[in-house]
């Protein structure tokens, strides 16, 4: 059986959430929920900027879940006019632009 190693920053964001948890529970908390929460950052490429550059870029505002009151802001690019229209669903940590 192989043995995964996990890299040292996940280890070490480990290790300091543990040792935060005791005195500062709350904090710790947070921090965990902000760090679960977000997407790992995304480098675009330059044919993925250019074709970013081509799309009609629009902003729609959602509802909120009903733990949050901060509304839910969902970017949506289109391409062309004319032709049916497909909905794609990128994944945690993807771009719409690696379509």
């Amino acid at each position: 059986m192989q043995h995964q190693v996990l890299p040292l920053s996940l280890r070490m964001t480990g290790v300091i959430l543990s040792a935060m948890s005791r005195p500062f529970p709350v904090t710790t908390a947070k921090l965990f929920y902000r760090l679960y929460c977000t997407p790992p950052a995304l480098k675009l490429r330059p044919v993925h900027q250019q074709f970013r550059d081509q799309a009609v870029l629009q902003h729609l505002q959602v509802t909120s879940y009903p733990f949050d009151n901060a509304p839910l802001k969902v970017t949506t690019y289109r391409w062309g006019t004319t032709g049916p229209k497909v909905l794609l669903l990128h994944g945690w940590g993807g771009s719409p632009l690696h379509f």
